[in-house]
């Protein structure tokens, strides 16, 4: 029986740790040949879900079996013969030891660095390009830094992007490009040029990071292969990937049809908010495009349960006829059968039983030769029984082979079956966490379009920092208030789940020490203005020199100028009065505070009486009270709230 090759088995985190050497060495040597010098990527499953110590532990591991499998027996005869060699040959200038290892230790850690900075602007690429063409983040940008290190805190937000890594924005832009396309397709007007200067657009980025020049892969060659390709594709997705029902119409009939499919799918679905498409899906405003990306996730959550339907059948036979089969251990379950150290075991049981058929076979072939003619009938007859009990031990083989490809069969289908299965029915699970997510986001988008006014300006909340002398009493309360309060933003995201809120809490101190944003923008404004001040490019400095104009006064600034001026006013005012009533006063003293809400006199010198003033009488006493409750009823509220707030 011909041997059948097998794929390399693949190398789990867990089997690092817990198989023996000689397990471990029998499975290293069949992934890595010994004595190669080329470098070889060990694809080790599972590797996230091991623990720090772990990691170590297995890496540890795997360096000591690369140096003992690259080790080879010294030949002392060999060794001798060249020490006796190199003495008789002149003396040759010593190299310096091992420059070659330290060199590749530290290209490792700048290949390490170069790598984590190309993923990072990658993220951003894509970050951009998803606020470009619509869509929302799924969590704000100035956390990728802190989510990229230390991703493994942020897990519960990862997950349903990336369940090992932290590259979130490139799933959510690809998902929303896939999204744009089904607007098309839907539509019946796929654009299959922009598509495809799209995808062309991200093949030359990855390659240009990647260190390439534009002349090795920007050809008409090229160029053909890759719109051959994206042709191919979207035609598939044009012809299967749309709305139930809309596949089978012509293109000028694909709009209706999309659209009674899309309301019904919603009705299904609870959502019964009415809304109108537009044939060309840029004219839509957010709120309606928000709806149809709700619809179209949707349709994937049912395409998810729809495949989980289909494959029930499927998994229920393959269950049953393990069953009946009767081929699994006492040990055995049927989340442990579908394990990779299991499909392992089984491709060993395979091996040995095939292995002992070939043993039997070669018995058997050596006991058919049997003794000549001329031989004593003894002899055959010992031959005889000799061939008896290889063919015995050969059927035998022979049955246990078919036991075991018996098992490993209806092990193998049923794991396929339940693989699937279980793919759908998580899919269909997890897809409920997008859309809580997507559903949380129309309170958002409702508040950002009531403040956008029709001529398309903010609409501004608060009005601006009003320091002229218009300024009601109560307005320049309110300022006072905000002012001294806590600052409470206009628009809080809702959060999904818990930890998510606290993420976004968690991000309070980092916003609060740079520059605060009005608070009438929400965290998607902010990040599309951080997006386009992004994309726009930095101004040049002028070659004129600074500008002439005098910078704008601070707030401080401008409040003490129009109290100046202000006070100077009253000043002036009480002067006039007090020269038509006392013509011949020409004797000054300086202002001063009187009252306990400290009043500040008039900063005009205010002429005074030549008698003598250590008694004033009760005439002038009474006038001079006058005077100043005559000041005080004209100067302005809000001086006077001012100076109350100063005592």
């Amino acid at each position: 029986m011909a041997s059948v090759d097998t794929e390399p088995p693949q190398l789990r985190a867990a089997d690092v740790l817990t198989l023996n050497d000689a397990e471990f060495d029998r499975i290293m040597r069949k992934i890595i040949p010994v004595g190669s010098n080329a470098t070889t990527e060990i694809d080790a499953q599972d590797w996230a879900e091991l623990s720090g110590p772990d990691k170590r532990k297995a890496v540890q591991r795997l360096r000591d079996w690369m140096q003992s499998a690259n080790s080879r027996p010294v030949d002392l005869d060999q060794v001798t013969a060249r020490l006796l060699e190199a003495r008789a040959s002149p003396a040759l200038p010593s190299s310096p030891s091992s420059p070659r290892s330290r060199k590749s230790t530290l290209c490792g850690e700048e290949a390490e660095e170069a790598d984590y900075k190309m993923l990072i602007q990658e993220e951003t690429n894509s970050y951009d390009d998803l606020i470009a063409h619509g869509g929302r983040p799924w969590y704000p940008f100035r956390l990728l830094d802190r989510v990229s290190k230390n991703h493994e805190e942020y897990r519960d937000l990862l997950d349903f992007w990336d369940p090992r890594g932290w590259m979130v924005y490139m799933h959510q832009w690809k998902r929303w490009e896939n999204f744009c396309g089904w607007q098309h397709d839907n539509r019946g007007r796929p654009d299959l040029e922009a598509d495809f200067e799209r995808d062309w657009a991200v093949n030359v980025r990855f390659r240009v990071q990647g260190g390439e020049r534009p002349s090795k892969y920007d050809t008409a060659e090229s160029r053909k292969f890759y719109r051959d390709m994206v042709s191919r594709k979207r035609g598939y997705d044009y012809r299967f990937n749309v709305e139930d029902g809309v596949s089978a119409k012509d293109s000028t009939e694909r709009f209706e049809a999309y659209v009674t499919a899309m309301k019904a799918r919603l009705n299904r679905h609870g959502y019964g908010r009415p809304f109108q498409l537009d044939q060309d899906h840029s004219r839509q405003d957010k709120l309606t495009t928000w709806i149809e990306y709700l619809n179209y996730e949707y349709w994937c959550h049912d395409t998810f349960i729809r495949k989980a339907e289909q494959l029930r059948p499927r998994y229920d036979g393959a269950l049953k006829a393990l069953q009946d089969g009767n081929v699994l251990l006492p040990d055995e379950t049927l989340e442990t059968i579908a394990s990779y150290r299991h499909g392992f075991k089984r491709e060993h049981e395979k091996g040995d039983a095939r292995r002992a058929v070939l043993a039997a076979e070669s018995a058997v072939s050596t006991a058919e030769k049997g003794p000549g003619l001329h031989e004593q009938s003894s002899h055959r007859r010992r031959q005889q029984y000799v061939l008896e009990q290889a063919q015995a031990r050969l059927d035998k083989a022979l049955e246990t082979a078919k036991a075991v490809e018996k098992r490993a069969g209806l092990i193998s289908d049923f794991v396929k079956v339940k693989t699937s299965y279980d793919e759908a029915r998580r899919g269909a699970e997890q897809h409920k966490i997008l859309l809580r997510w997507i559903l949380d986001q129309f309170p958002l988008i409702e508040t950002e379009m009531a403040e956008i006014t029709p001529s398309g300006s903010a609409n501004r909340k608060r009005t601006r920092v009003a320091d002229d002398e218009e300024a009601s009493e109560e307005v320049s309360a309110k300022r006072r208030k905000q002012h001294d309060g806590p600052r409470n933003d206009a628009v809080t995201r809702p959060a999904t789940r818990a930890t998510r809120s606290q993420i976004m809490s968690d991000d309070g101190d980092q916003a609060k020490s740079s520059s605060e944003p009005p608070p009438n923008e929400t965290a998607h404004e902010q990040d599309v203005k951080a997006t386009a001040e992004r994309r726009q490019p930095r101004p040049k400095p002028s070659s004129s020199g600074p500008s002439s104009d005098p910078p704008p006064l601070r707030r401080s600034a401008r409040i003490q100028a129009l109290r100046q001026l202000q006070l100077t006013g009253n000043g002036r005012s009480s002067a006039a009065q007090g020269a038509s009533k006392a013509p011949a006063e020409s004797t000054t003293r300086p202002e001063r505070k009187r009252g306990r809400r400290g009043l500040q006199q008039s900063q005009e010198p205010r002429p005074v009486s030549t008698q003598d003033t250590s008694k004033p009488s009760a005439k002038s006493t009474g006038k001079r009270k006058t005077t100043v409750e005559a000041e005080e009823a004209q100067k302005p509220p809000k001086v006077q709230r001012k100076r109350r707030r100063g005592n």
